[in-house]
């Protein structure tokens, strides 16, 4: 089932998010706009304001460890670029603690 906002001019909007922290991002932000529009409804909407930031803050906060918390369960995968760049946004860059092979010479 759509709700009306996922329509757009008719069209189904698509949202992409490529990595994690994409996502967190944008959903933030709309969770922001929708609690703050809330809040400042009513007679005492400064305090309510207040009360709101303080939720979101702590929101934010639980979604960083959530975060965190999923890159460590993936940290056997970290040497797989596809999976660095959907966590980070940017390929894993080759290992360069490790010194090149040298060829001998016989």
């Amino acid at each position: 089932m759509c709700s009306a906002n996922a329509f757009n001019v008719g069209v189904i909007r698509k949202q992409i998010w490529h990595v994690l922290a994409d996502f967190r991002a944008e959903w933030l932000r709309r969770l922001r706009n929708v609690i703050e529009a809330s809040a400042r409804k009513g007679p005492e909407a400064a305090k309510a304001i207040e009360i709101t930031w303080g939720i979101l803050q702590r929101v934010d906060a639980k979604f960083a460890v959530f975060c965190g918390d999923i890159a460590t369960e993936l940290a056997s995968h970290r040497g797989t670029p596809q999976v660095h760049e959907l966590l980070w946004g940017a390929p894993a860059l080759p290992d360069e603690t490790k010194a090149p092979k040298v060829a001998q010479r016989e």
